[in-house]
């Protein structure tokens, strides 16, 4: 049992790495076509392909009639979605760079501004 798992997970891994190499080529040749830049076409085809399974997910949750799975699909892959992105960017970043004077005389305006508008 443990041979035939690790035949099949050595496979899948050839195969995932054999079509990674076909997209690429592809989204290259898509580029080429279209006449824009090949980073901007692999964004659009990734975008649509990572959306499809959300999109499965709703069509059947749809026809068996249950909305509420559609809908925790859809809210948890955007924070997934959203965390992740703004996660890898501040490590790309190697961080946040802020300016704390900016902000400690917006924040005094903000709090200011809510005590005399909020008033009971």
């Amino acid at each position: 049992m443990l041979y035939e798992n690790l035949i099949f997970f050595l496979v899948s891994a050839v195969f995932l790495v054999i079509s990674g190499i076909y997209l690429v080529k592809s989204v290259y040749k898509v580029s080429e076509f279209l006449r824009i830049s090949s980073f901007s076409a692999a964004f659009i085809i990734v975008a649509f392909a990572t959306s499809l399974p959300e999109l499965f997910v709703g069509i059947s949750s749809a026809v068996q009639g249950t909305p509420a799975l559609s809908m925790g699909n859809v809210i948890g892959a955007s924070i997934i979605d959203i965390t992740l992105i703004i996660g890898i960017f501040i490590i790309a970043n190697k961080g946040i760079e802020t300016r704390s004077a900016k902000i400690g005389h917006e924040n005094y305006f903000l709090l200011l501004n809510r005590k005399f508008t909020f008033k009971n």
